[in-house]
């Protein structure tokens, strides 16, 4: 079975619901094609959780374009590198599906929890409101209640057509990127190649190949610190504005700087000082080749131990961030509205309420958090299979192998 070509399926499948989900997402702005609803914030809230343009949409791109890369004509390459076995590729794509499986079930989940809570509207008395958010989503089979949303015209078919397309699109994208986990994990046990030559090929270039695989781990490092920096970035502008960060009204945890300096600046420098170590020409620290090659291997665990602290610390920060709200301004002034719930205010959106400036910061700072933690966890997870490659490393050491004639 060629593993690669089915990763290759997958990965142009997942652009293709990739980009769907994003015009689905986009559509639910503009009801009958309108734009005064988006500008008088009169949308469903759960429309601006972006959850088809950044869990089913943009962050798709990154597995899509995985899966599709490793499907090459060359059966040893990888990032660049022919000695790199395609097992090492196969397993390394595991992390993409996973953090596809994330911005998937992301989408399924703020789609489902839109369609049960119905679209905002005006009623017969003209205030705007959720009229069906305490029927437990009973109005979806029966549509002579939907004329109760006068305005906007046809509101309720406009959301439930659109949220139910982002749910199947979410659900059919978490599907194949549950596939790929399957399908590296026996490419990368099983085997890449299919036919004897190029299994032949890939067994006598496999010596260098835990050394290489350690470089394409290493080059995933640099665009999740790059979207790490992004991302911190942005919460300092809610709805792209810069007065909240000047008058110093922003979350604390916000001026941590996790995701700019220890996410991101600080995994950039550990992937660049990794992917030094691992190059072929490196300067020998000793007479003896295999003692140079176990001191190399033993500064690549330390600066991984460093990767592991920096992306832990911005694992540690995102999440008390996330658990303790925003800080904006409610009736009784500028507070932190959701410090005292331990993080319960996460499960009920009823409560987001309470923050009336700026507007939406509470999805703003759901979203940005949950993205820095899912990135930095990301980063967590290559810097201990960098860590348990080279521990292997270490302990056992390199060795020829001679292959008798005949053997093979």
């Amino acid at each position: 079975m060629c593993y690669g070509r089915c990763a290759r399926c997958i990965g142009h499948s997942l652009a293709w619901l990739a980009t769907l989900c994003i015009v689905a997402n986009v559509l639910l702005y503009f009801p009958n094609g309108e734009t005064k609803y988006a500008s008088e914030n009169h949308l469903s809230r759960f429309v601006w959780f972006f959850s088809g343009i950044l869990g089913g949409g943009l962050l798709m791109f990154v597995p899509a374009s995985t899966f599709i890369g490793l499907d090459q004509e060359d059966c040893c390459g990888c990032c660049g590198h022919e000695n790199c076995g395609k097992r090492c590729a196969m397993l390394s794509s595991i992390l993409a599906a996973l953090l596809g499986i994330a911005g998937s079930a992301y989408c399924v989940i703020v789609a489902a929890l839109a369609l049960e809570e119905g679209p905002r509207c005006t009623d017969a008395s003209g205030q705007w409101n959720y009229t069906f958010a305490h029927t437990e989503g009973d109005y979806l089979l029966d549509s002579s209640t939907w004329s109760r949303c006068v305005e906007p015209k046809h509101i309720v078919e406009w959301n439930v057509s659109l949220f139910s397309i982002l749910l199947a699109l979410g659900g059919i994208e978490f599907i194949l990127c549950l596939i790929q986990v399957i399908n590296g994990m026996l490419g990368g046990v099983c085997g890449y190649c299919s036919s004897r030559q190029q299994v032949r090929t890939c067994s006598e270039q496999g010596r260098m190949g835990s050394r290489k695989c350690g470089s394409c781990l290493s080059s995933l490092l640099i665009p999740l610190a790059l979207w790490s920096i992004i991302v911190n970035i942005l919460l300092y502008f809610p709805n792209g504005q810069a007065s909240y960060a000047s008058s110093n009204k922003l979350t604390n945890y916000v001026w941590y700087f996790e995701g700019i300096c220890f996410s991101g600046i600080m995994m950039l420098v550990v992937a660049a000082l990794l992917l030094v170590l691992e190059n072929d020409n490196n300067y020998k620290c000793c007479q003896s080749e295999n003692c140079s090659k176990k001191y190399m291997t033993l500064l690549s665990m330390i600066f991984s131990a460093l990767g592991i602290a920096f992306s832990g610390y911005c694992l540690v920060i995102s999440a008390l961030g996330l658990l303790q709200g925003p800080y904006c301004r409610t009736p009784d002034g500028w507070e932190y509205a959701f410090e005292g719930t331990a993080g319960r205010f996460l499960t009920d959106s009823r409560e987001w309420v309470q923050c009336l400036e700026p507007a939406h910061v509470v999805e703003w700072n759901i979203i940005l958090f949950s993205i820095l933690i899912a990135l930095s966890g990301l980063q967590v997870v290559v810097c201990l299979i960098r860590v348990a490659i080279q521990l292997s490393q270490a302990l056992c050491g390199t060795y020829s192998v001679i292959i008798q004639p005949g053997i093979i």
